[in-house]
């Protein structure tokens, strides 16, 4: 019988949040962190991105910073290519 849990596993997974710096945003990457995932913020802010990558690292989870402008479409293949690689 398979497991129901493990559809749900999402450790060494890559997860890619717009906004994650704070609000919503924040609560799914620091959770999804804890849980396993190397999670990948988006934000236009460079500084208040790159302090929720330090706050999840310092809570022991992986996650890096990728800054981009959403509002300009053009930017999400780079993004996607960047988050991937």
């Amino acid at each position: 019988m398979h497991n129901p849990h493990s559809l749900f596993d999402i450790a060494g997974k890559i997860v890619l949040i717009t906004g994650g710096n704070k609000g919503i945003g924040w609560a799914l990457s620091s959770g999804l962190a804890q849980a396993g995932a190397s999670v990948v913020i988006v934000n236009r802010g460079r500084e208040s991105g790159e302090a929720a990558v330090q706050a999840i690292r310092a809570q022991g989870g992986d996650a890096h910073y990728l800054q981009a402008d959403l509002a300009f479409p053009q930017a999400m293949p780079e993004l996607i290519r960047q988050t991937v690689h």
